[in-house]
């Protein structure tokens, strides 16, 4: 249990955030513990970054990455499976990002930690064809927000 007036997380440096539109990987909190690592590292999406008044801490809101790529059942969400775009991000494979499932997470070692064969928990950003998609979705979960 943390004590009273320390942090609870130990966070990385400022120096070290990503920005938004970059992959980063994080044990992804269970939805029935959202304050708490989840059991598997997973690639998120980064949406937005937030520094505390002192500009020591900060918080990243992240979308949650699977290779559970639900081609049918999934329209809007975005999905980065071509190559250079997989190359681009530092994905192993396939990746669908579900656009519901957006989180704030404080930016600290207990959720942010390197994949295998990387000194950081960033290991890239998308590329213009992902971003072009990134925003026709959002365009289309507005038009049709009952399929989102």
């Amino acid at each position: 249990m943390a004590q009273r007036g320390k942090p609870r997380w130990s966070f990385l440096p400022v120096s070290t955030l990503p920005r938004p539109l970059n992959i980063a990987w994080c044990w992804f909190p269970l939805d029935e513990q959202p304050g708490t690592p989840g059991p598997k590292h997973r690639p998120t999406l980064v949406r937005a970054l937030k520094l505390s008044p002192d500009g020591k801490m900060a918080a990243v809101e992240v979308t949650f990455g699977t290779s559970n790529a639900k081609f049918d059942s999934r329209p809007f969400d975005l999905i980065i499976q071509n190559s250079s775009s997989l190359d681009c991000a530092g994905l192993p494979q396939v990746t669908r990002f579900d656009l519901d499932i957006t989180i704030w997470l404080p930016w600290a070692s207990e959720f942010f930690t390197p994949r295998e064969g990387y000194t950081s928990p960033i290991t890239g950003y998308l590329d213009e064809a992902s971003r072009m998609q990134l925003e026709a979705l959002k365009v289309a979960r507005r038009i049709h927000p009952e399929r989102s």
